[in-house]
């Protein structure tokens, strides 16, 4: 497959196959083909093919080249945020609340006044409902 790095797509399984540890095109479906032959001696040699193609390489540069231009502050490519004719092009929305980042940031704050509060794992539940 050829991946368009501008599709949303396509990236998002380029960056899948990154996080798993394999190659897009393994990734997706691809079966690595194992021959083994036997040699004059008897000796059995079994030869897998590469699970990198040149087209997975060609991708993982053309993503690693993508991400390399994105703001590191909100992620979107540099070149449209930094364009000048968008310096009042961008709007932002009224802020929207996680309530369960909510109770984890109370207990945060609660817990600064214990030792080691850096130490501490704060597990945030939700509430069982009563019906």
């Amino acid at each position: 497959m050829i991946y368009d790095i501008t599709n949303p797509q396509h990236r998002a399984v380029l960056q899948a196959a990154r996080s798993w540890g394999v190659s897009p095109s393994v990734f997706t479906g691809r079966v690595l083909t194992t021959i083994t032959r036997t040699a004059a001696d008897g000796a059995q040699i079994s030869t897998t093919e590469p699970a990198w193609t040149e087209e997975d390489t060609v991708a993982a540069l053309q993503l690693q080249e993508y991400e390399n231009d994105l703001c590191p502050g909100c992620h979107h490519p540099l070149a449209e945020t930094t364009d000048p004719a968008k310096e009042f092009a961008y709007k932002a929305t009224p802020p929207i609340r996680c309530h369960r980042c909510t109770a984890s940031g109370i207990a945060g704050d609660q817990a600064q006044e214990l030792p080691q509060p850096s130490a501490l794992f704060i597990p945030v539940v939700l509430r069982e409902t009563q019906s």
